[in-house]
């Protein structure tokens, strides 16, 4: 088995600049919670195992829940549960009570009672990955899939709008750009937070910050 890629393969590769990626790890160990959006193959795994890997001790504790065995255990990790299943806020408020230090969610559908559930229990850093064209699509898909599981959105667009806001600190984009030359890579090409309003505002951090 390949061992994954780090955070430093990944500012080599211009998938994101070193001042990001150290704002990252920063952000994770101080518990925020990061939402890694972007369609598949976009590199949202890929930057969830860096992220956990550079920021994660080998004394903290994690649960990893994800749908598809597509995430491996790692020996940095000794103290990690996974669990392979579909997320529902039983499981998410079982999960709280193992007061984990670190939550990872891979790929996982929300709706608005499983973001609820997540932000009931605020003590652990959570990152969770999201199958997304754009960020800004998040609030509809949160909707959508409310409606869909309910059968009634029984929220009004500014609930929806606080719940989300309130599930995740920071909102990471990543997609597939083309460089000048012509050559296709993976970039993160947004990091931002998502306001009360629904609108996602770019740190300025990053706004200014080259890559590569």
């Amino acid at each position: 088995m390949n061992s994954p890629l780090t955070l430093s393969h990944l500012v080599a590769d211009r998938m994101l600049d070193p001042v990001t990626a150290d704002q990252l790890v920063d952000h994770l160990r101080n518990k925020r919670r990061l939402l890694i959006t972007g369609l598949p193959g976009t590199g949202k795994t890929t930057l969830l195992r860096a992220l956990a890997l550079e920021a994660i001790s080998s004394e903290q504790s994690l649960v990893l829940l994800q749908p598809f065995d597509e995430v491996q255990a790692h020996p940095a990790f000794p103290h990690g549960v996974t669990i392979t299943g579909p997320v529902i806020p039983l499981l998410l408020q079982t999960v709280a009570l193992l007061r984990p230090d670190y939550v990872l969610i891979n790929d996982m559908s929300w709706d608005a009672d499983q973001l609820q559930a997540l932000t009931a229990e605020r003590s652990a850093g959570v990152v969770s990955t999201l199958v997304m064209r754009s960020p800004e699509d998040v609030l509809s898909y949160v909707g959508w899939t409310t409606q869909r599981l309910s059968g009634d959105l029984r929220l009004s667009s500014a609930e929806l709008r606080a719940i989300v806001s309130r599930a995740w600190d920071l909102i990471v984009h990543c997609a597939w750009v083309t460089d000048q030359d012509g050559q296709r890579r993976r970039q993160v090409t947004l990091v931002g937070t998502m306001q009360p309003d629904g609108s996602i505002v770019p740190w300025e951090s990053f706004a200014t910050a080259p890559v590569g």
